[in-house]
C-alpha cells in the first residue's frame, strides 16, 4: 500500500541527575502516532571519576507493522553495557 509521505513524530527525554550528579537516569523516546510505531531508550549511568564512566542502558523498538521505521526494528531489542574513559 502507498504510504504516507508526511510522518508525525514526538520526541521525550527525561534526564534525573542524583548523588552529586554523578548519576544519571535518562529515558529517550520517540512515538509516530501516523505509523503507529516507537522507539524507548532508557539508560543508567555512573560516573566513577571525572575520566571514566559506566552505563547500562536499552533499545526498545516497538511497532507491529514491518513497513514502518521503528516496526522493522520490533525483533531488535537489545540491552548494552558501555565503559567510557575520556581525557
Amino acid at each position: 500500500p502507498k504510504r504516507n509521505e508526511l510522518r508525525q513524530v514526538l520526541f521525550l527525554r527525561l534526564t534525573q541527575l542524583l548523588r552529586y550528579q554523578t548519576v544519571e537516569l535518562s529515558l529517550v523516546s520517540f512515538y509516530s502516532p501516523s505509523d503507529e510505531d516507537g522507539y524507548l531508550n532508557p539508560q543508567g549511568s555512573y560516573k566513577i571519576t571525572d575520566s571514566l564512566s559506566i552505563a547500562l542502558g536499552a533499545n526498545f523498538f516497538l511497532g507491529r507493522k514491518d513497513s514502518t521505521p521503528f516496526g522493522q526494528l520490533d525483533k531488535n531489542d537489545n540491552l548494552y553495557i558501555r565503559l567510557r574513559y575520556s581525557f
